[in-house]
């Protein structure tokens, strides 16, 4: 039988490679969540074990439990796989820190994004516009980047004939698929129950699995910017913040302080003339960022003097 709780860990060390990575895995009882602060201790672990261990990558979420004589499950694990799509295969997955320093697993209920990762993918605050949409879907922060939590219970189990694809999953594969892995060393090693089990074909396709569904989404937000813009504020306009503002005129560039929700002056010329002009956030003082991100669904208008 497969037991209620499990804790396997793997050092770097067993792969015999420096740039590979060590390897801890945690097995609790679906039941714990039932639980009236299941969910909260579950997270917990969660936060301290990204804290405590400083984690570049990982998953959270449901997973199929199989025996210790895992490869003679091996065809039972396949088979769900085919018919559970928001399931992780994970009986091999304290073998895949070779795996970790080339992509992320996938999408998950919870799934975590190292600062190094992080970063390709824009950073934390590209993130956040990018599920502006998606509430469902939270950014927890620790210490080494961001953990994406999709939905306050685990995604459906997502029965292929009843459920289809969890639209969390989607999302969450959406924003990762440019640093997931693509399983090309396979999801199970090699057995006697060959044609039963996972080989590269069928591992590639199993991480791709919700990548038509999110190529759909990328066609939605073709056009829009995700890149953050500098804070500007038109004449007569109120300032956001206190700080120094900047502004170019016919080539002359004039340098304002303001006090937070003070009315932007217009620009003077040196004839004494006023025009109307676009004034440039260069420093707060409060030491905040002087960049905010576009709305979602507006227009970004770039003015470069």
């Amino acid at each position: 039988m497969a037991p209620d709780y499990s804790i396997l860990i793997m050092g770097e060390r067993i792969f015999h490679n420096d740039s590979d990575r060590s390897v801890i895995k945690l097995t609790l009882p679906l039941s714990l969540l039932k639980e009236p602060d299941g969910k909260q201790r579950y997270e917990a672990w969660l936060m301290w074990l990204c804290d405590t261990f400083t984690v570049e990558s990982g998953y959270a979420g449901l997973s199929f439990a199989l025996p210790y004589a895992r490869e003679r499950m091996f065809p039972y694990e396949y088979a769900l796989a085919q018919r559970f799509s928001g399931v992780m295969v994970d009986s091999l997955g304290t073998l895949e820190g070779g795996e970790a320093v080339e992509g992320l697993k996938g999408a998950c209920w919870y799934t975590i994004l190292g600062t190094p990762w992080l970063e390709k993918l824009g950073g934390a605050e590209r993130q956040k516009q990018r599920l502006a949409k998606t509430p469902e879907i939270s950014l927890l922060p620790y210490n080494n980047g961001v953990i994406l939590k999709a939905g306050e219970l685990p995604p459906p189990l997502g029965e292929m004939k009843t459920e289809g694809l969890s639209p969390l999953l989607v999302k969450v594969n959406q924003i990762i698929r440019p640093i997931r892995y693509d399983g090309h060393n396979g999801l199970h090693f090699y057995s006697e129950y060959e044609g039963l089990q996972f080989e590269k074909e069928s591992s590639m396709k199993w991480f791709a699995r919700f990548d038509e569904a999110s190529a759909l989404l990328d066609k939605d937000e073709i056009g829009k910017s995700y890149d953050p813009v500098r804070i500007t504020r038109w004449t007569d306009e109120t300032a956001p913040y206190a700080g120094q503002w900047a502004s170019i005129v016919n080539g002359t560039t004039e340098y304002i302080q303001t006090r937070e929700g003070q009315k932007m002056p217009p620009f003077e010329d040196k004839y004494g003339k006023q025009h109307r002009t676009c004034w440039k956030l260069l420093k707060r003082d409060d030491k905040g960022s002087v960049y905010t991100l576009p709305v979602p669904g507006a227009d970004v208008a770039h003015i470069n003097p």
